[in-house]
């Protein structure tokens, strides 16, 4: 079995809610393994919390049943899956998001499983592979020709290599139908493995036709029509090759940007955000006003939601030059003290160009440096810098 640990696709947030869904399903084995209490044995626990069938609705096991574990190898594998594609989802989504699809996907297949498979098929279930793979199918709808970086033992070896994540899903798909064609295509984990990637890839497609989530023209559908080779000026002519009604996408376009605008007005900075992200995904040459997009940064920055203006100052970064300089040095500054990624804050001031800032700013830029530099290694934990 081979097992990823890291990905070369855009990462917006620091997976602080996988590492917590670890750390609960750790705990939680253990606890429960090692309990002192001889009343309740493991046995016993795994049956009141996992997913048990034929014996009616149990809405707590919709929940539990994915953070019990039957042995130190299960929980071991699937903690390192969701980590690997923990990692690429919420580096899209951000960790409140992340958590409420986790959560989501794991109550909705296991209410439907409880709903439709008879006692006599199968005793019960237990354990995340089952959101896991939900996690995979939608990693592969947006971003399919990315890479994870995996290892896997060998003997007395370990090697490591990278595998594309439409590669990484295509093989695990593959062992799962060979698994189940050996057992005679019986009921078993397999089935619930590719349940949870039918939720999966729901959840992925609907997230992505809604312009909930931003792939960069490397999604499923974009690699499909080859997009993601195609530099902007290739895009552009695309569009204008391509037949559609102008005059119901201009009006569409103002109303649009009369409901943001009204939004900017009202206060509700992620409200206007999101629907600049909606309209990127749904009107292909759509553009935000400058202006306004500094007024969601900075309705962010008053909210003190720093975190998570660290992707909005990254779209700005990819579609305006005239403030670049200026949201450079905040994002790094923002990296620095509540991110907490140093060579990233690095990177991102780097590419400011010399004579852009005046000597007040060129003194902070050089301060945020110095303050960059003197975080130890040893007290982060940070993923590949990015090219912001």
């Amino acid at each position: 079995m081979f097992l990823p640990y890291n990905t070369d696709a855009p990462i917006y947030h620091w997976p602080f809610a996988t590492v917590g869904l670890i750390a609960v399903n750790t705990v939680v084995f253990f606890g429960a393994a090692f309990s002192p209490d001889d009343a309740v044995s493991f046995q016993q626990w795994v049956m009141d919390f996992g997913l048990r069938y034929g014996t009616g609705l149990h809405p707590v096991q919709w929940l539990t049943a994915s953070f019990v574990h039957l042995g130190v190898g299960h929980l071991v594998g699937n903690m390192f899956a969701l980590w690997g594609f923990g990692l690429l989802v919420e580096g899209k989504l951000g960790w409140w998001k992340f958590l409420l699809v986790y959560l989501g996907m794991d109550i909705a297949q296991n209410m439907a499983l409880q709903l439709v498979v008879p006692g006599c098929m199968a005793v019960g279930s237990a354990g995340a592979s089952g959101v896991i793979f939900g996690l995979m199918a939608i990693a592969l709808v947006w971003a399919p020709m990315n890479e994870m970086s995996c290892f896997v033992f060998l003997i007395f070896r370990i090697i490591c290599f990278e595998i594309t994540v439409a590669t990484f899903a295509a093989l695990m798909a593959g062992l799962q139908l060979l698994s189940a064609s050996l057992s005679g295509m019986a009921f078993g984990s397999e089935t619930l493995h590719f349940v949870g990637a039918v939720f999966g890839l729901g959840v992925g497609i609907v997230m992505l036709r809604l312009g909930w989530v931003d792939c960069e023209n490397w999604d499923f559908f974009s690699v499909w029509a080859g997009r993601h080779k195609m530099s902007r000026e290739q895009l552009a002519e695309l569009r204008e090759k391509t037949p559609v009604d102008r005059e119901k996408t201009e009006r569409q376009r103002r109303s649009s940007l009369e409901q943001i605008q009204q939004i900017l007005v009202d206060g509700r900075h992620e409200l206007a955000y999101a629907a600049h992200r909606k309209m990127t995904g749904t009107i292909d040459d759509w553009r935000l006003p400058e202006p306004w997009f500094r007024k969601i940064i900075a309705g962010y920055h008053r909210a003190e939601q720093f975190t998570e203006s660290i992707p909005v100052m990254v779209d700005y970064l990819r579609n305006y030059t005239e403030q670049a300089p200026l949201v450079r040095l905040k994002l790094a500054e923002i990296l620095i003290h509540h991110a907490r990624q140093p060579a990233q804050a690095r990177h991102v001031l780097r590419k400011i160009p010399p004579g852009s800032l005046d000597a007040t700013q060129d003194a902070y830029r050089r301060k945020l440096e110095q303050l960059a530099d003197r975080i130890p290694p040893s007290e982060v934990l940070e993923l590949q810098p990015q090219d912001w």
